[in-house]
């Protein structure tokens, strides 16, 4: 069996701490997105008393049902 060294075990932790890293940024640009979204529909309402105007385009064919919503 091969031994690890300490070089080895650092580059393993840097490249851990990178993942962990990009994967925040990654939700933190999706939670932005989110918002941002959230926002420019709340702008598009009008008058305040219409339902919130949050357009759905998903597409759920892969859950075997062909509509789009």
């Amino acid at each position: 069996m091969a031994q690890f060294k300490d070089t080895d075990k650092t580059s393993v932790e840097q490249t851990s701490a990178n993942h962990d890293k990009a994967e925040q940024e990654r939700q933190e640009k999706h939670r932005q997105h989110l918002e941002d979204l959230l926002d420019e529909a709340l702008q598009e309402t009008f008058p305040a008393s219409d339902p919130t105007s949050i357009p759905c385009t998903r597409d759920r064919s892969s859950s075997g049902d062909n509509r789009k919503v």
